[in-house]
């Protein structure tokens, strides 16, 4: 009895002198489990409902025919199997292309590298249409290269998508904000900056998203003028980098402006 206490004491002492590293560990184990979550779902699923058919083909079947109807059930079943396997196979290669292909991509917007970038998160794009990020940034690098009829089809398909968070509706309205500032339609930018006010006021949204990698291309710094002006104030603003007076300035400001581009 005291040797199993012992025992028990000591364990204890391990785990919790090396908790951080069980923790990561079992972490990484439950992480790699969701990857082929649907691969185990179905292998049950096909265990059992094979077993069951096998159960029925002894239960029911003519005793001649219960070896004939046994190899037909084989063969069909690898053959169902092998098609599940391969197609979840190719599943797999296509989302492991998606993750390098979006960090490649990311890599190449990092070193402004712009046109290379698009290309690669067009590749991602191919892959999967639905993916989020992919759409995004696929759509501010349109806007960085000056590509507007690219960046209205892309933009259109993030609305299409729904706004899971308020985060989403965010960016969005950044995105379209950006576009008439840097087309220089003031009227239509103040009128998605006074929106984007009214849902950002109090919260800072600069961990959701690189506001800067547009400010940092060679199309915002060609521009010039309110619009320029507009789009730095509009990118410190919702990253909340300056002090609660600017931050206060910066939205009566806008109300003010508004209000006189009415008729």
């Amino acid at each position: 009895m005291t040797m199993y206490f012992l025992t028990g004491i000591i364990f204890f002492g391990i785990g919790f002198i090396f908790k951080d590293k069980i923790k990561e560990i079992f972490s990484k184990i439950y992480t790699r489990a969701m990857l082929v979550k649907g691969y185990w779902i179905f292998s049950i699923f096909f265990v059992i409902s094979t077993l069951l058919t096998y159960w029925l083909i002894v239960r029911y079947s003519n005793k001649l025919n219960i070896n004939r109807n046994i190899s037909i059930l084989n063969h069909m079943s690898a053959l169902l199997f092998a098609i599940f396997v391969g197609y979840y196979a190719f599943l797999q290669v296509m989302e492991g292309k998606l993750d390098k292909y979006k960090e490649i991509a990311y890599a190449h917007l990092k070193e402004r590298e712009y046109n290379k970038a698009r290309q690669y998160y067009e590749k991602a794009y191919a892959v999967d249409p639905k993916d989020e990020s992919v759409i995004v940034n696929l759509t501010e690098l349109y806007l960085i290269l000056n590509d507007f009829k690219k960046f209205d089809l892309k933009i259109k398909l993030i609305k299409s998508n729904g706004f899971l968070e308020s985060s989403d509706e965010i960016i969005y309205s950044y995105l379209k904000a950006a576009k008439y500032l840097l087309k220089q339609e003031l009227g239509e930018a103040k009128k998605v900056i006074k929106d984007m006010v009214t849902k950002t006021k109090g919260e800072s949204w600069s961990k959701i998203w690189n506001f800067h990698d547009i400010k940092d291309s060679e199309t915002f710094k060609r521009l010039d003028g309110e619009s320029k002006t507009i789009f730095s104030e509009l990118i410190e603003y919702i990253q909340d980098a300056t002090g609660v007076e600017k931050r206060k300035a910066f939205e009566e400001k806008f109300g003010e402006k508004l209000k006189t581009t009415k008729p």
